[in-house]
């Protein structure tokens, strides 16, 4: 009888003060790894809204854009437009062939900065005949929220600086193409 009671009094089990210490470690751990969650989603939204947020968005299809249509156009031929007070250029057109195997020009582009966004103008010209017949143009929106922005031309290159900002995030474009092609 006597073993029986020394092995009860040996196994008692868990004291209140042991239960309660594992109960704060393990709700310290838990709120550890909830503000190391609530942290990573955070910086995830952020990230994700600052890479395809408007701004970045408008940044990429400008330099594509823009960079596409000058590479084809002529080396020859262009005409812009300077500012009120001429201290730089505002718009730019170009004059480019729709198809690699044509030698006439057959298209034009007309890039410009009006009411705070950069539009492209695109349509069909006629070079056949004097002056030049431009058809309609169709006309593209390619970024909005535009603070500042103008376009250089150098020999061959033309370049197009934007600074974009929609209030929250801001960014500047910088873009620069070569027309690599001589109309005949």
């Amino acid at each position: 009888m006597m073993k029986i009671t020394n092995r009860l009094k040996r196994n008692k089990g868990v004291t209140l003060t042991e239960l309660m210490m594992t109960l704060i470690l393990a709700s310290i751990m838990i709120l550890a790894l909830g503000m190391v969650l609530v942290d990573n989603q955070k910086g995830w939204l952020a990230m994700y809204s600052r890479t395809f947020s408007d701004v970045v968005v408008d940044g990429y299809v400008t330099q594509n854009t823009f960079s596409t249509i000058v590479r084809k156009s002529s080396i020859a031929v262009h005409e812009y437009e300077l500012s009120a007070d001429e201290s730089h250029i505002v718009a730019v057109e170009v004059y480019y062939y729709s198809d690699t195997g044509t030698t006439d020009i057959d298209r034009y582009a007309r890039f410009y900065i009006s009411d705070a966004t950069l539009s492209v103008d695109k349509g069909v010209v006629d070079t056949t005949v004097l002056p030049w017949v431009k058809e309609a143009p169709a006309t593209s929106v390619l970024a909005r929220n535009v603070a500042s922005g103008y376009f250089d031309i150098n020999g061959s290159s033309i370049q197009i600086v934007l600074n974009l900002d929609n209030g929250k995030e801001d960014m500047k474009v910088i873009c620069s193409a070569v027309r690599h092609n001589d109309w005949f």
